[in-house]
């Protein structure tokens, strides 16, 4: 037995070495990882909220039952006898031994643990109701500022199930033991024996018990702002004018109960009790759930529209708040068919940035032309802009990152040691076609040729979307001693080269490298004879994963996208906050995992491709979630003031939190409650043939001046159509340009007028008669036509149609861009490219082209001159040089004449205005 004994201890104390020092690995590797990267701070903090919110809840526990058993062992007698007038009589316990007493305190200690290790998950409720900023806006309810439910509503409602369900487990396990130790009795005269202590115990358990049900209840009353009951989310007339008065009378009866409860000690009468609890939850079920009911079905859905008016309002208003829609600039947008070839040419900007690249055929192009090798992947291709020679261009792009699963072997050294990253990018812009109907690159191939002013001075990609394997860097080959990780392919050779960054962790000692060996579940790591002393391991290089280690209490987008900036490649990925705890607004759902109805695009994050440096962005100054998390982490965030010109100018409004809010404007765009009521004006996505599939048209990037504005800037753009129809009933911009980021315009059409839609487009595209008829023949020739993504080009005050159409071979898999189709009005052109296509549409030509051009660049260029005049003018002014003043006044009279009767001056054209009185 001693034997068996022994055995077991041994077995207890290896597991318990076992569990110890696998979690001291992990912490020391994690800690490793966090001082690389610079967030050791956010690390600590972390750590210390988990350890606190186990050590409270834990140690909360162990005093409760602390408290009780110690009553329990002060009341129960040290020997118990059989009792025949007991009919709930117990097996004869004999002696309260002290071994019982070592098993409860172990098994007590057991489930302490289990506590704290639950309560340590919400550490985040914790630090939320330490550090929760307001919101300076009050429900409507209640009056509360809405920070209450963010931030501190979610620790109470835990602590409050915590503890209620502690208590009913205390009162359940005490009454049995009472039971156990015959201090509870009930005879066959149907009565009930207690010891006056015991009795003491047991009331003043059951009076808690009732004060936390009260307490429950009132918290349960901020719940209704999350209600389903109505007709819409939130608390409506049945949760305000019935629920919230009910609730307030069970709150005022559960504490009668409790204070029954403990004036039974002096009245000593059970029945009381009985009636109280009975009483109380009989009124629970009639009022608190029966009795709403009918009222919600016999008064308020009968005259729902005038009962629910109220709520409905503060529905939409609180819904439009919680997605960031309340801000929403709306103007009419009259969809004029006013184009001339003077229109064409003023917005020329926008003419050659439309895009005609979608992303799949264009993945695929890249792929074939640009991969080089088998082990070289694109992921996907985004869309950003940059200034090229001295045009604004929007331009797709794609990272050239490692396919470890297509090296030819596999080995242990090719995958963590020799292919270490990816290298370079292809870059095109969106409109250019080549003869044979491929991109025109502005950077390609290995090493990287730009054929324009971008420069690339680190094309090494060590950190992206796909690189999910660790690498060892700066590593030698033990017979040569040269560097053995593979740079790129230089013709029949390879180039090879040795990491000079800052990016890993050193393996500077035996101890960093057995907790790696034992991290990555591989003893290479100690054995391999390449891996010096400075030798470094990248671990979590995937975008997703290091972010997400970087700051865990965000929501990361899915599709960060690469940038060049100052020579630099860089990874900008959205980062968002959310909330399901928003009173009022209608709940989303985000990713299949989160039900939201709260969220802001509050952080930019940016990560050096060869570093791995991670920068967290603040882009929201007025969310109080993000400032919420800035007095948690007051280091791990930068003003954007901070974020270098270079970067700045590539931040984009995200296509994820645009969806979103599209959904949720194409019905809450409808602010009056009678129109949301009825539903009268709901709008939907538009939908577009995508591969001979209908699906609903995303949103989508566009260079464009907007109707007020004479700038082309760079914007996120969605069209709407009403239920159950094809045409058009707006379109919503979000600016994306630094002076108006965020800015969101709905531009909405004339109900009066048919403003065609993608889908009729398509229809009328399909019934012309030329179209279809060449798109049949390509059918039929071993090939398959392509439908590209059919955009809606706001230009000036009208509207145009762009569709690409993509050749593609049955046997081949190389897309090339074929056709254009143009869409004005009641015209319909297909051409090879986007230029002859409104050249075809306009009737214009050349000529014409450069007379338009060059009448618009030398208007600019007196515009330029007059405001010199002007500015020199208000110097003079301030000076006092009113002569000065008066000849610049002269002067811009004389330019502004010009500018009315559309006079070249060719003095103006070469520099300006002569003077000569200066």
């Amino acid at each position: 037995m001693k034997k068996i004994k022994k055995l077991f201890l041994a077995i207890i104390i290896v597991m318990t070495l076992y569990f110890l020092i696998e979690n001291f690995i992990y912490f020391y590797i994690d800690w490793l990882w966090y001082e690389e990267t610079g967030y050791t701070d956010t690390f600590l903090v972390i750590l210390k909220y988990k350890f606190l919110a186990g050590l409270i809840m834990g140690t909360i526990f162990i005093i409760l039952i602390g408290i009780n058993l110690y009553i329990i062992r002060r009341l129960s007698p040290r020997i118990v006898r059989f009792s025949q007038s007991n009919i709930i009589e117990i097996l004869d316990s004999g002696v309260f031994e002290t071994q019982s007493v070592k098993l409860l305190v172990l098994i007590i200690g057991i489930f302490s643990i289990f506590i704290a290790m639950e309560g340590r998950e919400h550490w985040q409720d914790l630090l939320f109701y330490c550090y929760g900023q307001n919101f300076n806006i009050n429900d409507p309810v209640f009056g509360i500022d809405l920070a209450f439910y963010l931030f501190k509503l979610p620790l109470l409602k835990y602590i409050y199930s915590w503890l209620i369900f502690t208590f009913i487990v205390i009162f359940i396990s005490i009454t049995s033991i009472y039971l156990f130790y015959k201090l509870i009795r009930y005879s066959p005269g149907n009565i009930l024996t207690l010891s006056g202590k015991v009795k003491i115990h047991l009331s003043i358990l059951g009076s808690i018990i009732f004060i936390l049900k009260a307490w429950g209840i009132y918290l349960a009353r901020y719940e209704l702002l999350y209600s389903r009951r109505g007709v819409i989310y939130g608390a409506t007339y049945t949760d305000v004018h019935v629920q919230i008065p009910v609730m307030n009378i069970m709150i005022v009866m559960a504490l009668l109960c409790s204070i029954i409860i403990l004036l039974n000690l002096y009245i000593k009468n059970w029945k009381i009790i009985f009636w109280s609890t009975a009483i109380y939850i009989i009124f629970s079920l009639l009022g608190g759930s029966i009795y709403p009911g009918l009222i919600q079905q016999f008064v308020v859905v009968p005259n729902e529209i005038g009962k629910e008016k109220e709520f409905i309002k503060r529905n939409i208003e609180y819904t439009l708040k919680g997605y960031g829609l309340d801000k929403v600039i709306e103007k009419e947008f009259p969809a004029n068919e006013t184009l001339s070839a003077e229109s064409i040419y003023k917005n020329e900007a926008t003419i050659k940035n439309i895009r005609l690249w979608d992303e799949r055929p264009l993945l695929e192009t890249y792929a074939q032309l640009q991969e080089i090798r088998p082990y070289y992947d694109f992921v996907d291709v985004d869309v950003d802009r940059y200034t090229i020679d001295g045009d604004y261009r929007q331009v797709m792009l794609s990272a050239r990152e490692i396919a470890y699963e297509q090296l030819s072997t596999g080995d242990w050294i090719n995958q963590h040691i020799t292919y270490t990253h990816g290298y370079g990018l292809c870059l095109s812009p969106v409109n250019s076609i080549s003869k044979e109907g491929l991109p025109e690159f502005f950077i390609k191939d290995i090493p990287p040729v730009c054929t324009t002013n971008l420069i690339i001075d680190r094309p090494e990609i060590y950190y992206g979307e796909t690189t999910k394997k660790y690498s060892i860097v700066k590593t030698k080959a033990s017979d040569d001693n040269m560097p053995q990780e593979f740079d790129y392919p230089s013709g029949t050779t390879n180039k090879y080269c040795s990491y000079q960054g800052s990016g890993g962790i050193a393996l500077s000692s035996f101890v960093r490298k057995l907790a790696f060996a034992r991290h990555i579940n591989s003893m290479k790591i100690l054995l391999n004879k390449d891996i010096k002393d400075d030798s470094k391991i990248m671990i979590y290089k995937d975008l997703n994963s290091r972010i997400k280690k970087a700051f865990p209490m965000m929501i990361y987008s899915n599709d960060p996208y690469i940038i060049i900036a100052d020579g630099k490649l860089l990874w900008i990925c959205d980062a968002y906050t959310i909330s399901n705890k928003y009173p009022y607004s209608m709940p989303y759902n985000f990713r299949e995992d989160y039900k939201i109805n709260y969220i802001r695009n509050s952080v930019k994050v940016v990560v050096n491709a060869y570093n791995g440096n991670i920068d967290f962005y603040k882009n929201d100054p007025y969310d109080p979630v993000i400032n919420t998390y800035e007095k948690m982490f007051p280091y791990v965030f930068k003003d954007m003031s901070e974020m270098p010109e270079a970067i700045k100018s590539h931040i984009r409004y995200p296509e994820e939190l645009m969806a979103i809010q599209s959904k949720i404007y194409s019905t809450y765009h409808m602010k009056e409650p009678q129109v949301f009521y009825n539903k009268e004006d709901m709008w939907n996505i538009p939908k577009e043939i995508s591969d001979t599939q209908k699906e609903d048209i995303k949103p989508y990037y566009i260079i464009m001046s907007l109707p007020e504005e004479k700038k082309e800037e760079f914007m996120l753009m969605m069209p709407f159509t009403p239920m159950k129809k094809d045409n058009l009933s707006a379109w919503m911009c979000a600016r994306c340009d630094k002076d108006h980021y965020g800015d969101i315009i709905l531009y909405r059409f004339p109900k009066k007028k048919m403003v065609y839609g993608p889908g009729q487009i398509e229809a009328r595209i399909n019934q012309d008669t030329e179209i279809s008829k060449q798109l049949s023949l390509w059918n039929q020739q071993g090939s398959s036509v392509i439908k590209g993504n059919l955009l809606v080009i706001p230009l000036e005050n009208s509207l145009i149609y762009v569709e690409p159409l993509y050749l593609k071979a049955d046997k081949g898999q190389l897309p090339e861009l074929k056709k254009v189709i143009l869409v004005y009005g009641s015209q319909i052109v297909m051409e090879d490219n986007l230029e002859k296509a409104i050249k075809t549409m306009f009737n214009t030509s050349d000529k014409h082209l450069i007379h338009v051009t060059e009448k618009a660049r030398t208007m600019e260029v007196m515009a330029g001159e007059a405001l010199k005049h002007y500015e020199k003018a208000m110097e003079y002014m301030k000076s006092g040089n009113w002569s000065g003043y008066g000849d610049e006044i002269e002067d811009l009279g004389r330019i502004l004449s010009g500018m009315v009767k559309g006079e070249l001056k060719n003095d103006m054209v070469k520099g300006g205005l002569k003077n000569d009185k200066k």
